[in-house]
């Protein structure tokens, strides 16, 4: 990796639920990432990126876990093919999100709210009128923050010029061909600050960066609006790890 720092800790996942399921008899692991999260690229050169459920970790692990257990194992992954708000959409449930970590830190009783995972479900929970009340800090109420700083950034750039991407951003989203998919979340992203905006919850300097955005990508918020109102997508069971 050079500078910064990969965490692996699906590793360890995979082959903890490998054992399970050994005992178990189990039939199959699932393994329920969201595929932005999946492929997320390095928004920055020393970003430190969270490889919990990158293909290549995945891949590994399920050689390693078949070679102990000496078994086939079937790891499913039906949400390869979603951002988190179209996950989020599945259940639009404030009694049952408030109740889910996705935060990279256990360290409170809450998400954080400040990190990747966090923004990225933050996004996903104001963009379908979800209770935000379950974080410990409101990220898009924070002066630079650097994390989502980085995002919008990514975003603008993937959007109005992608050929201003660097390609370390870009390498695993079009090694996996999933352009489309970082297109839609993307459009999540902007959608959001276009909902604070609508509720007078926006610093500047975001509204500055949606005015910029809009200007050029303003019926692509329509369009998107209009997708996730009338989203009708299932998981797909029939996505496995090779």
């Amino acid at each position: 990796m050079g500078g910064g720092y990969a965490q692996l800790r699906g590793l360890l996942y995979i082959l903890y639920s490998s054992i399970i399921s050994h005992f178990i008899d189990a039939k199959r692991i699932i393994v329920s990432e969201c595929g932005v999260t999946m492929y997320q690229p390095k928004f920055a050169p020393m970003d430190t990126v969270t490889y919990t459920t990158h293909p290549l970790v995945l891949e590994a692990s399920k050689k390693i876990a078949e070679l102990i257990l000496d078994k086939q194992l079937e790891i499913i992954i039906p949400f390869e093919d979603f951002t988190k708000t179209e996950m989020m959409k599945l259940i639009s449930d404030d009694r049952i999100l408030s109740q889910t970590h996705s935060c990279i830190t256990g360290r409170w009783d809450k998400n954080c709210g400040t990190c990747y995972a966090c923004i990225a479900r933050m996004i996903g929970s104001i963009n379908l009128d979800l209770s935000i009340d379950y974080f410990r800090s409101n990220v898009f109420e924070l002066k630079d923050d650097e994390a989502l700083s980085s995002l919008l950034n990514f975003c603008l750039n993937f959007e109005l010029d992608k050929e201003e991407v660097d390609y370390w951003s870009l390498k695993t989203i079009q090694i996996y061909g999933k352009e489309d998919l970082f297109k839609r979340f993307c459009r999540d992203v902007f959608l959001c600050l276009q909902r604070l905006q609508e509720k007078d919850e926006l610093d500047m300097t975001y509204e500055f960066i949606l005015e910029h955005y809009t200007n050029h990508q303003d019926i692509a918020l329509i369009y998107r609006e209009r997708e996730l109102n009338n989203l009708d997508k299932s998981p797909d069971f029939n996505k496995k790890v090779l």
